[in-house]
């Protein structure tokens, strides 16, 4: 019995999107191919890891399994990086709006630094259009940002596509 790292890929980013379809983006594959993928796991660990219907929504076993989908993942990519790229050092400078801050930067920093030891990172904390100013200036390298995808940077990627409203009294 064997997990490839093509399997929990796919299972990751499904678990994560909940989306077959929005996990095909992540890890460049149809929807079909993903699906198999999964399947395949499900098939190799004889448990259903997703429950199917209108959404998707992970089982009790598929929530178990995420936990360690990810650090095999993890440590696959350490390993990989750690032999093919052992001397890779210097800094990134990286943006991230205060309140993604707050949610999301402790995971972004342990999971950055468990892969890539040697790279220090700066770290800049402001709004989305600063931030986006600066990354245009060439004062960040890496920017995660609160706004639809820039038509004029080719290398932005959509993380996932947020829905705004606005949440009231009726009088």
């Amino acid at each position: 019995m064997s997990i490839d790292t093509t399997s929990l890929q796919c299972f990751i980013a499904s678990a994560e999107t909940l989306s077959f379809t929005k996990a095909t983006k992540r890890v460049n594959k149809t929807q079909s191919a993903v699906s198999q993928q999964v399947a395949k796991l499900e098939t190799l660990l004889e448990k259903i890891l997703f429950k199917r219907g209108k959404a998707l929504e992970l089982t009790n076993d598929g929530e178990v399994f995420l936990n360690y989908a990810k650090q095999i993942f993890t440590l696959h990519c350490e390993t990989i990086d750690h032999f093919k790229n052992p001397d890779l050092t210097g800094t990134v400078r990286f943006g991230i709006p205060d309140d993604y801050a707050i949610t999301f930067l402790d995971k972004i920093l342990s999971e950055f630094i468990a892969v890539h030891p040697n790279i220090s990172l700066h770290i800049e904390c402001d709004l989305t259009l600063n931030l986006y100013e600066n990354f245009k200036k060439g004062k960040l390298d890496l920017v995660l940002l609160k706004m639809p995808k820039p038509k004029e940077d080719q290398f932005a990627v959509e993380i996932t596509p947020q829905k705004l409203l606005w949440v009231g009294n009726k009088n």
